[in-house]
C-alpha cells in the first residue's frame, strides 16, 4: 500500500482553502502524514504476521524462537515489538500450537542424533537450542515415551557407538561420558545396557 503524502496533503489544502495553496493550514498536511504512518504500521504488522506463518509452515519454532527469528538482523529484521505482536496474533487466532511444535522438534532431534531423556529436554529448552518452556518440552518427551516412539536404551547404544567412533575410550571413560550431566545424561542402567551391547 503506497500513499503520495505531498499530493494528498496538497489536494486537501486546496480543497479547504478555496484554491489558495499558499494559505493551506498545516493541520491537513499533518493529517495526511498521520494517515500514511498508520498505513505503514498496518502494512509492517501484516508483513510480520505473514512471515511468521511462513516460518511455521516450513520449520518448528518455540514462541521465543519465532520472535527471535522475526526480530533478528540475520532473520526478518522486524522490531521486537512487531515480532511479538505478530506471534500474539497467531496465538489469538489459534494458528499455532507450541506443544505440537515442541513434539515435532523433539521427534526431529531424535531422528538426527542419539539423546537421553535429560539430554533431549536440555536441547528443547536451552537458550542456545529451541527455547521451548520446560512444560512444553516435558509434554513432548512424555508423549514420545507414552507412545513408544523412543527407546532410551537404544539411544544409549547409539550414543556409545558414536563416542567410540570418535576416540578410543576405556569402559569406565565411556560409562562416565554416557552418564555425565555434562555429557549424554543417560541413567546408569541405560549406560550399562549400552556397554553390554557393545561387548564391554
Amino acid at each position: 500500500m503506497s500513499i503520495n503524502i505531498t499530493a494528498g496533503a496538497l489536494s486537501l489544502a486546496l480543497l479547504f482553502s478555496g484554491g489558495q495553496a499558499a494559505t493551506a493550514p498545516n493541520v491537513f498536511v499533518n493529517q495526511a502524514v498521520a494517515v500514511a504512518t498508520a498505513a505503514s504500521i498496518e502494512t509492517t504488522a501484516g508483513s510480520a504476521i505473514e512471515e511468521a506463518k511462513q516460518y511455521l509452515k516450513y520449520m518448528t519454532f518455540s514462541r521465543q524462537g519465532l520472535i527471535d527469528q522475526l526480530s533478528s538482523s540475520h532473520g526478518s529484521g522486524f522490531s521486537e515489538d512487531e515480532a511479538t505482536s505478530a506471534v500474539e496474533h497467531l496465538e489469538a487466532d489459534g494458528l499455532v500450537d507450541w506443544n505440537a511444535e515442541a513434539l515435532e522438534a523433539a521427534s526431529s532431534f531424535i531422528e538426527q542424533k542419539a539423546f537421553s531423556r535429560q539430554g533431549l529436554l536440555n536441547q528443547l529448552t536451552s537458550s542456545y537450542g529451541s527455547q521451548f518452556t520446560l512444560k512444553e518440552a516435558t509434554a513432548a518427551v512424555d508423549y514420545l515415551e507414552e507412545n513408544e516412539l523412543v527407546d532410551w536404551n537404544a539411544e544409549a547404544v547409539e550414543a556409545a557407538k558414536s563416542f567410540s567412533d570418535i576416540t578410543s575410550l576405556t569402559k569406565q571413560d565411556l560409562y562416565n561420558q554416557l552418564t555425565s550431566k555434562q555429557g549424554a545424561g543417560f541413567t546408569k542402567a541405560q549406560a550399562e545396557y549400552a556397554l553390554k551391547e557393545l561387548g564391554y
